[in-house]
């Protein structure tokens, strides 16, 4: 969702510290550190289905 790009952004890309970035979303400190630990999770796990689904191609059989 375009809410976790834009604190995995703000976060990670700017360097925002937390309260930068709740003032930003206009959120409370507490929403926004939620906010960007299931932003975290939800981009492992997009990892980690790419990187099965590379990992299990296997070339055709002969």
């Amino acid at each position: 969702p375009d809410q976790y790009r834009q604190v995995l952004l703000l976060r990670y890309q700017y360097q925002l510290a937390l309260p930068d970035i709740a003032h930003q979303l206009g959120r409370s400190q507490e929403a926004t550190k939620t906010l960007l630990y299931r932003a975290v999770l939800a981009l492992r796990k997009q990892m980690q289905v790419l990187s099965t689904d590379s990992s299990t191609l296997t070339p055709p059989m002969a």
